[in-house]
Formats: C-alpha cells, structure tokens, sequence
C-alpha cells in the first residue's frame, strides 16, 4: 500500500514537472512573437490556473524561469509584458495610450490652483528605457516616451514642467545603472541626485531657500544592502531567471528631527531621518516575494502621510501628489522644507480640491514618471 502510494505521489510530480517544461518549450518556440500570438496568452492563462495552489510552486516557477533564461527567452508576457534589455536589466514595456484625459485634468487643475494664487510643478523622472536610445525602442515596440512627450505637449503652454529625462547626460549601460535591475524604479542614489536638481528648480523658479549642495554624496551615509532585492519584474520572471541585487539605504549624516503621521497604518512618529521615514520591517529579513526593500523608503505607498520637519522654519508647506518613483524624493526634500502633506491619488479616499482649501499649501508638486501617466487614478483632480 505504501509503495502505491509513493508511486502516485511520484507520477504526479513528475507530470507537474512535465507541464511546465510543454510551457517552456512552448515559450521559447513562440519567443519571438509571444506579445502578439493568441498561443502565448492561451499558455500562459492555463499555466497560470495550473501553478495556482500547487505544492512547491514558488521553486517550480524558479525553475521554470531558469530554464527560459538557458533556452534565451527574453520576453515574458502577461499582466505586465516584462523583456530584457542587456546585463540583465529588465524591464516593462508599454504600448501606446492615450492620455487626454489626464492632460485635461491637469489642466483643469492647474486653473483651481491658479485662482487660489498657488503654484503648481510637475515633475517628470526618466523611464528606464532611454528615450534617446532607438534601438532599444524599436525592439522593444515600447511608447512609454512618446506618451510622455505627448502629454507635456498637451499641457506645457500652461503648466509648469520639470521634465528630468532632460537634465540626463548619462547613456547606455550608465543610464541604465540609475535604475534597479529587477525593478522598474530608479535607485536611491538617483533618486537624492534629482532631488539635488529639484531644489535647483525649487530655488531658481519657485523662490524657495533651498540649497542643492545638501545633497551632496559626502552629506550622506551608504548601507548597502548586499543581494536584498529582488523587485517587480524580477519576481515576475522568479529568482530562476534573475539575481538579486543591492539596495542602498541613504541617511543623512547631519542631526535631522522630523514627525510623521500616515492614517492609514496608525504611525505617528518623531526622530531623526532613518527612525520615521525608514520602515525596518521590509529590510530586518530578506523575503523576495512578500518584502521590498524599496518600500522601506516611505513606509510603502499610502494614501496620505504628513511631515513636519522639527527643525525648519521656513514657513512652507507643500503639498506633493506622487506615485512610487516620489518614495526616494520625498524624505530628502523634506530636510529643507517646513511642511509637507503627500498624497497618492491612486489609494486616497478624500476630495483633494477640498483638502487644498483647508490646508492651504504654498505650492503644490506632481512627481510622476513616465508609465504613470497612463493611470487614470493619478489625475483624480476634481
């Protein structure tokens, strides 16, 4: 009796392990076409129903990625198409979108602020697929730019644009190395690089007393992480396919006292820069598939949080509609400003034209990058 019963459990092993190698052969003969082939979707929906509450699913998805990486698929599809664009980068790709609706609500938004005497900025930081770099483009099929520049044309004549895909000098394998290799989000070391060039803007154009040179490298402390981070698209293709890599975390070396408030989870904190906006529950213990250490930085996405900075006294208070990219902006520009309220459109209950009439920022900030223009959500205005 036991032998038979080793022998089913045996058989049904090994047909699991032949399923998924059909889906790899599968995959890697309609590599080439797989974002187009009715085949492909086909696949993957009924591998997706297959693997859903298997044993031992995460290491057989591993293994599933390891062989595509071996048989050279370079292309992964689904709800997020993810494709490899050299040294192990991966990325997303997008096709085209039309965004009118946001740049109308832009619009309609920046006329709110205008007859409240507020200034309004929209900031827009690179995508990881350089808009300079047509090779990559057109293998790719990836309009992620051109919805960009369509956008800001649609806006620019009256709203206040920093575009920082402008300000890059940088080109190839070091443009991409501003970004995580696994995850669509720029690093924290690019991140305090462009708040150093948004406090230019911030002083230059919008009369703020702020100074760049803040953000200097020699001002700040470095932890890395060493092989901490597995991110988005990195677990999309499973640990199979691609590397954990490094995630730094940046605190300044000058004594910093801010409060932090986030509703939504209940925290109210005060101290210095790494206890309120570090969240050590995601970097205490590596966990790839359930923690990211990029959401230590902020304490994740949330609908609201408030900062007050203990030790300004310049008067300010900003207000800042973000998407994730902000997570690595905000906490160092909060050490030159007064006051700052941040909402994420995308999970906030309230009315937002109500909350700037009671609130009453100075000036109100749009960090959004190129791939979040396409979400509907960030432009819920009013």
């Amino acid at each position: 009796m036991k032998t038979k019963k080793k022998y089913v459990i045996t058989v049904f092993f090994l047909a699991i392990i032949y399923l998924f190698m059909i889906s790899v052969i599968v995959r890697a003969l309609t590599a080439e076409t797989e974002n187009k082939s009715k085949l492909s979707a086909m696949r993957e929906a009924a591998s997706e129903s297959m693997t859903d509450n298997i044993f031992a699913k995460q290491p057989l998805l591993e293994f599933n990625g390891f062989i595509s990486k071996i048989c050279g698929v370079k292309i992964t599809v689904g709800e997020n198409t993810v494709a490899e664009i050299g040294d192990g980068f991966l990325t997303y790709t997008y096709d085209y979108a039309d965004t009118s609706y946001q740049a109308k609500q832009t619009l309609k938004f920046n006329d709110f602020l205008e007859r409240r005497d507020t200034r309004f900025l929209m900031m827009i930081p690179p995508f990881k697929v350089d808009g300079k770099d047509e090779k990559i483009i057109s293998s790719l099929n990836d309009r992620t730019n051109i919805i960009a520049d369509e956008f800001i044309s649609n806006v620019q004549s009256e709203v206040e644009i920093f575009d920082m895909r402008r300000s890059v000098e940088k080109h190839g394998k070091e443009y991409l190395e501003m970004f995580f290799k696994t995850d669509h989000h720029w690093k924290p070391e690019t991140g305090l690089e462009f708040t150093a060039k948004a406090a230019e803007v911030l002083r230059d154009d919008f009369g703020f007393d702020m100074n760049p040179s803040v953000y200097d490298k020699e001002n700040f402390d470095v932890r890395v992480l060493k092989d901490y981070f597995l991110g988005s698209q990195g677990r999309k293709v499973t640990k199979g396919y691609a590397h954990p890599e490094d995630i730094s975390i940046i605190t300044p070396k000058e004594h910093t006292d801010f409060s932090v408030n986030i509703p939504k989870t209940g925290l109210d904190i005060s101290g210095d820069f790494e206890t309120v906006f570090i969240d050590r529950e995601q970097i205490d213990v590596i966990d790839y598939y359930n923690l990211s250490p990029y959401n230590a930085y902020m304490h994740g996405d949330k609908p609201y949080i408030h900062i007050k900075n203990n030790l300004s006294g310049d008067g300010k208070r900003v207000l800042i509609l973000k998407d994730s990219y902000a997570a690595v902006m905000v906490p160092y520009l909060a050490m030159q400003l007064d006051e700052i309220d941040v909402i994420d459109l995308r999970y906030y209950d309230g009315n937002i034209r109500e909350f700037i009439e009671k609130t009453a920022p100075d000036t109100v900030i749009m960090i959004c990058h190129p791939a979040s223009l396409m979400d509907k959500n960030l432009f819920r205005m009013g």
